[in-house]
């Protein structure tokens, strides 16, 4: 292994950063280098050297020229991101961990989220296919479809009639090309005979200058010429690249040939290029050749008119040249042409007619769709995040800011989406192979539909719907959550604990507990003296509701042998024969009872210390009570005596 930096990377460092600066950090790249190329191979670490060094020379190179300081404060930088990323990482790791263990929640949530997201991408790869995407041809967004509106027919992009479109592609000023051409020949399907068994193709009639207009030039061959267009030299034909080579086995001397279509010869001038494509799918093109009769005709409109703008023609010049010209041919010819005028729009609104409204509120009734999943999903992250308030709390209470605690969460969220945005890859590629396979007729002619899948656009698209849908749906738990009152989350938490583990033990056990107490109750009791200074002054005062008032007037400390007693049987009552409500739980009494009892002369614990009531702190277990001999070694903290 080489013991030296290679020398790329050297003369990059010694030319960009200062001289006393290059031994300490070349060393410290060298060091690191090998280590990389110990693990990762010689490729992975000569990338990770050379970022590493590119991004040393740009820091160094920046401070010096914005902040005019030589050295910038590159020991925090690099600390700060190594512990982003670091930080990332363990929240990543974390949130795997978390989807591992908790099958049921992960199951529901990719679930959700497959649904939405796939049904999202398959209609967003149709939408972009058929509305956004530019048509396979060069500068289409030049290209115009030229109609004809004719108000009282209630038409604003009809078909145009023959003399009409050759008066326009005359005078125009605004196109460079225009050509004509019928969506639907008159002759229908052309049948094609010779060299193998008849066959149905479907013929594209359009006017020499039609390749032109939409940027195609044939793969082999030539073009129409202008000549073709009229009727005896119009017997001249293109091929589709798949015709060519379904029938002709790609043989490129077929340029030159002879083919018969409905038993008339036609000379095989070229062939398209595979990427040729027209709402018609034709198999081959034809001359759209008109007799000079039908030339003439402004009544019959049967012709579709495309044309490429000028380069310095805007869509609105345009359109004011033709109604010019509209206006003129009316005057002209106020029989035909009354209150006609020509209209122009982009050839995709055209190709796409009214399934872009159809299209639009598709998507975003997916859009609803993916809404209510979100909703559904935050709400079981909301439900999660309940059952982890005690986690949250730890974290807390022991340092974690709520910006911490946010991004935790915030990750496990985007790893939840990521995770069903990759499985709403899957149906989405799923639900579009089935769609390719019965697309309805009304779709088949849209633009791109054919070739509609994933792709790089749909891959992002997914990625960052999936990233954003993360983030609708986690921000809101994230934020709840990390609100939570700490103190409140710990002590309700502390109370059920113990509440629980008090219902968990089985009924001897609660019994042997409730015999230890009241033995230690009686091994506790009073001495006879104070039990009889005891009975004299309750004797002093009346029984019933005024006694423990009267008493407490008078400054009387000590119980009397009746209160005594009723502690007995409270002792024994704590542990019921069959288990408590846990709110009943709560009011256990049994530390204030061990402590008051603790508290009165002549008693001190053996085992362990019983807090004050009211500090919130968990009791700890009395075993027996000894009488106090003055020489205990510990004292009772907090407890005085009357």
């Amino acid at each position: 292994m080489s013991s030296a930096l290679p020398r790329g990377v050297t003369v990059v460092l010694r030319r960009l950063l200062p001289g006393d600066l290059f031994e300490p950090i070349a060393g410290d790249l060298l060091e690191d280098y090998q280590r990389a190329r110990r693990r990762r191979g010689r490729l992975c670490a000569g990338v990770w050297l050379w970022g590493q060094a590119i991004r040393l020379s740009a820091t160094f190179w920046w401070e010096r020229l914005v902040h005019g300081r030589g050295v910038p404060p590159i020991a925090e930088e690099l600390r700060s991101v190594t512990a982003m990323w670091d930080a990332l990482q363990q929240d990543v790791v974390f949130s795997a961990r978390m989807l591992r263990r908790q099958r049921g929640f992960t199951i529901v949530a990719l679930l959700a989220l497959a649904l939405g997201i796939g049904a999202n991408t398959a209609i967003f790869s149709i939408v972009d296919a058929v509305l956004w995407r530019p048509l396979p041809y060069p500068r289409a967004g030049r290209v115009m479809a030229v109609s004809e509106q004719r108000p009282r027919e209630s038409r604003w992009f009809g078909p145009v009639a023959p003399a009409d479109y050759f008066d326009w592609r005359r005078d125009n000023r605004s196109f460079s090309a225009m050509a004509a051409y019928t969506l639907t020949p008159s002759s229908g399907a052309y049948n094609l005979t010779g060299n193998g068994e008849p066959e149905r193709v479907r013929p594209l009639e359009a006017a020499p200058a039609f390749l032109g207009v939409i940027g195609v030039t044939p793969a082999l061959g030539r073009d129409f010429r202008p000549e073709e267009e009229t009727v005896g030299r119009h017997r001249v034909v293109l091929l589709s690249d798949g015709l060519w080579r379904r029938r002709f086995g790609a043989d490129p001397s077929v340029v030159g040939r002879t083919i018969a279509f409905d038993g008339n010869t036609f000379e095989v001038v070229g062939v398209l290029p595979a990427r040729f494509w027209w709402p018609t799918h034709p198999d081959v093109v034809v001359p759209l050749a008109l007799a000079d009769p039908d030339r003439e005709l402004r009544a019959a409109h049967f012709l579709d008119v495309v044309g490429r703008l000028r380069d310095d023609v805007s869509p609105a010049q345009a359109r004011e040249d033709l109604r010019m010209i509209g206006a003129r041919l009316s005057q002209a010819y106020p029989a035909e042409n009354a209150n006609h005028a020509p209209n122009l729009r982009p050839l995709r609104d055209a190709l796409v007619g009214d399934v872009r409204p159809a299209l639009l509120v598709l998507l975003g009734a997916v859009a609803f769709v993916m809404l209510i999943a979100c909703a559904n999903v935050a709400t079981l992250l909301l439900a999660r995040a309940a059952g982890r308030q005690k986690e949250l709390s730890v974290r807390r209470a022991v340092g974690a800011t709520r910006a911490r605690v946010v991004q935790q969460m915030l990750t496990e969220s985007l790893v939840v989406a990521l995770a069903g945005g990759a499985a709403g890859l899957l149906v989405a590629a799923w639900g579009l192979a089935a769609f390719r396979r019965i697309v309805p007729a009304q779709f088949a002619g849209l633009p791109g539909i054919a070739g509609v899948g994933i792709d790089g656009r749909v891959l992002i698209a997914a990625v960052a719907l999936s990233a954003v849908t993360g983030l609708i749906f986690g921000v809101v738990p994230a934020l709840v959550a990390s609100d939570y009152r700490i103190g409140i989350a710990l002590s309700e938490e502390t109370r059920g604990s113990s509440g629980s583990a008090r219902a968990a033990l089985p009924l001897g056990a609660r019994r042997r507990r409730a015999r230890a107490v009241a033995r230690a109750a009686r091994r506790c009791g009073p001495p006879h003296r104070e039990l009889q200074q005891s009975d004299q002054r309750d004797a002093r005062f009346p029984a019933g509701a005024a006694h423990d008032h009267a008493r407490r007037a008078a400054g009387g400390a000590l119980r009397p042998a009746r209160a005594h007693r009723c502690l007995l049987r409270r002792a024994v009552r704590a542990a019921p024969r069959r288990t408590r409500h846990p709110a009943r739980r709560r009011h256990d009494v049994a530390p204030v009872r061990r402590t008051r009892l603790a508290a009165q002369p002549g008693n001190r614990a053996s085992h362990g210390a019983v807090p004050v009531p009211g500090t919130g702190a968990s009791a700890h277990r009395v075993d027996r009570l000894l009488p106090d001999d003055g020489h205990s070694a510990r004292a009772w903290p907090g407890v005085h005596g009357p």
